[in-house]
Order: C-alpha cells, then sequence, then structure tokens
C-alpha cells in the first residue's frame, strides 16, 4: 500500500483503498479538467494527485504498468514508420524509371 500526498506523481498502476482526491489524467487522456476519484477507483501511473491524501495499493508494476505498455507500442509503431518511410522514398524512382520507359515506347 502507498501513500499519495497532494501534488505527486502516482508511481504504479492501482487503486483507490483510502481517501479521495481529484487526478489530473491529461497526460493519459488529454483532458484538462482533473477527474473526482474515490475510495475502489483505478488510477493510472504518471497521472498527478491534486488536493488530497490517498492511499493506495499497488495492481500492476514493472512490465505490466501503463507507461511500460505505451513505450513499447510506440517503439513498435517507430519500427513500422520506418518501413513506410523506405516504400515512400523508393516509389518516386520507380515512378519515374516507369513513365520514362512508357515514353520512350510511345516515340
Amino acid at each position: 500500500m502507498l501513500r499519495v500526498k497532494p501534488g505527486e506523481k502516482i508511481p504504479v498502476d492501482g487503486s483507490i483503498q483510502e481517501g479521495e482526491s481529484t487526478i489530473d489524467e491529461s497526460m493519459i487522456s488529454g483532458e484538462t479538467i482533473p477527474v473526482d476519484k474515490t475510495t475502489g477507483d483505478k488510477v493510472s501511473s504518471g497521472t498527478i494527485n491534486g488536493n488530497k491524501t490517498f492511499v493506495m495499493i499497488a495492481e500492476k508494476v514493472g512490465s505490466e504498468h501503463f507507461f511500460h505498455i505505451l513505450s513499447k507500442w510506440s517503439i513498435l509503431q517507430a519500427g513500422q514508420k520506418l518501413l513506410y518511410r523506405t516504400w515512400l522514398t523508393k516509389f518516386p524512382a520507380i515512378l519515374f524509371r516507369l513513365s520514362l520507359a512508357f515514353q520512350l515506347l510511345l516515340l
């Protein structure tokens, strides 16, 4: 169990066991308005506690927590973008050669 004080980042994914607070989840959802959380509500790592202290229990730690999954996903997406970009750099050269060959056939 962890005690999270006002203004602190929530260290791991879990749920509130005792207390209540407003949580700034803009890092995850993009929503600028803090969300009210009470006992039993889920909280995510990396979000910021608002105005009150609460006690939470850690449910997902290490490779299971939100930011670890997000970083793995972004690395995967970066690799896919590279494949897409290599295709885009080769496409104009192929198109140029095809159009040149077509023009030579018409002469």
